[in-house]
């Protein structure tokens, strides 16, 4: 008689197991699959939107440092001492007589690098303009596959000091340069404050 129900269990268990997975048990299956899914899509889309991110404002920042160690370079005793030997350039190595070597510099980065005055945006309470020829760059990837961002510069003169501020600000759609800019578009800035070589007391 036990060995009848002992057999008798096994017969049903064997009986339920053949029946396989419930129709619920199969939604809850899917719910979960696809819960993982989404949220794993979820992460790398944000892992890429933060790589991009990052690699712009790196390559942007250093695009700035660039025309930051040009100004410092163009402030140098050597290179002001040069200005004499180009034409119409109205600098003096003697500006600091004057309190006048702020100014000098300035004239002296927008004769090397100049500003497009016809391409402008308003930032904080500043007109900013475009350089670098009015080329774009890209910072992602080898094949320069990002978005375009272009560098615009604001310059202000104090005495013999001169003040540098640089944004780099993503581009329109279409690739063209913007006419205007909101947080969201500056994807890096830069203040700094330049003081010619030759406006110190020898």
């Amino acid at each position: 008689m036990k060995n009848f129900i002992f057999i008798k269990y096994l017969l049903a268990g064997y009986k339920n197991s053949a029946q396989g997975f419930t129709l619920l048990e199969v939604l809850v299956g899917i719910i979960l699959i696809t819960t993982f899914t989404l949220t794993a899509m979820q992460a790398l889309v944000i892992s890429t939107v933060f790589r991009v991110r990052s690699a712009e404002k790196s390559g942007a920042t250093a695009w700035i440092q660039e025309n930051v160690e040009e100004a410092r370079f163009l402030g140098t005793e050597e290179q002001f001492n040069a200005t004499e030997d180009i034409p119409d350039l109205d600098i003096s190595p003697n500006c600091r007589d004057d309190d006048s070597c702020g100014e000098d510099l300035e004239t002296y980065i927008e004769f090397i690098s100049p500003s497009n005055d016809e391409e402008e945006v308003r930032w904080g309470d500043e007109d900013f303009y475009l350089i670098n020829g009015g080329n774009s760059r890209q910072f992602l990837g080898d094949n320069d596959s990002g978005r375009e961002v272009w560098l615009f510069r604001y310059t202000s003169h104090d005495d013999n000091t001169l003040e540098l501020r640089y944004i780099a600000v993503l581009g329109n759609n279409n690739g063209s340069p913007p006419s205007s800019v909101s947080e969201n578009d500056i994807v890096a800035a830069v203040n700094t404050e330049v003081v010619p070589d030759v406006a110190f007391d020898d």
